[in-house]
């Protein structure tokens, strides 16, 4: 099937929402808003009070009493909430980097001890090397300083010691390389600092 939906102005788009049952008091700041946040993007909170199981209904608002500004208001709570959990989550993120590199690099006296198979469980020949490939993109693909001063003063390890690496990793490969490792004092106690002592296993659920 072909797509062949056009594009629509500011004020088109005001017309086909309030053809389908949506209020507007004030058609002037839907447009400001408008200007703003895509139509498209709203549409996640136009859709729980539209009719959109029959086809034949165009997507008409199954109340009377919906204004546009209630449709902002659920953008604007959403987005806020999104802000508080994001920035929990980033805290979550940065302390499973730091308790990684530090109890591990300590306890192993091995700054490069993430490069080391034998602390991975092996559940399969490709484990340990798909996860070091994993780890290599992310690093090179990582634009910090840090990462590019190692480069260009050392040349052996091809890889920065963990403390540098692991700030750069995507949080799926950090997680994946945490599920990875071994059953270790070391996976408990990182697992004990993270709010979890009792099951070392629990921590790797936590992803962004």
């Amino acid at each position: 099937m072909k797509y062949v939906k056009k594009p629509l102005t500011i004020e088109e788009q005001i017309d086909r929402l309030e053809q389908r049952g949506l209020n507007f008091a004030d058609r002037e700041q839907a447009k400001n808003y408008l200007k703003n946040i895509s139509y498209y993007r709203l549409r996640a909170f136009t859709y729980p009070f539209q009719n959109n199981t029959d086809p034949s209904a165009d997507h008409v608002f199954l109340r009377n009493d919906i204004d546009f500004s209630n449709i902002i208001d659920l953008y604007i709570f959403d987005r806020r909430l999104r802000n508080l959990v994001f920035n929990e989550l980033e805290k979550i993120e940065i302390a499973v980097r730091t308790q990684l590199s530090q109890v591990y690099s300590v306890q192993s006296h091995d700054p490069f001890w993430y490069l080391d198979g034998t602390w991975y469980v092996q559940s399969s020949p490709n484990t340990f090397p798909n996860l070091m490939n994993d780890v290599s993109d992310d690093v090179n693909r990582s634009n910090e300083d840090f990462i590019k001063h190692y480069k260009t003063k050392y040349d052996t390890p091809a890889m920065p010691p963990s403390w540098m690496s692991l700030e750069v990793l995507s949080f799926g490969t950090l997680s994946r390389m945490y599920k990875s490792l071994d059953k270790t004092l070391m996976k408990r106690q990182i697992a004990r600092e993270m709010g979890f002592p009792t099951d070392w296993k629990e921590l790797p659920v936590w992803k962004t």
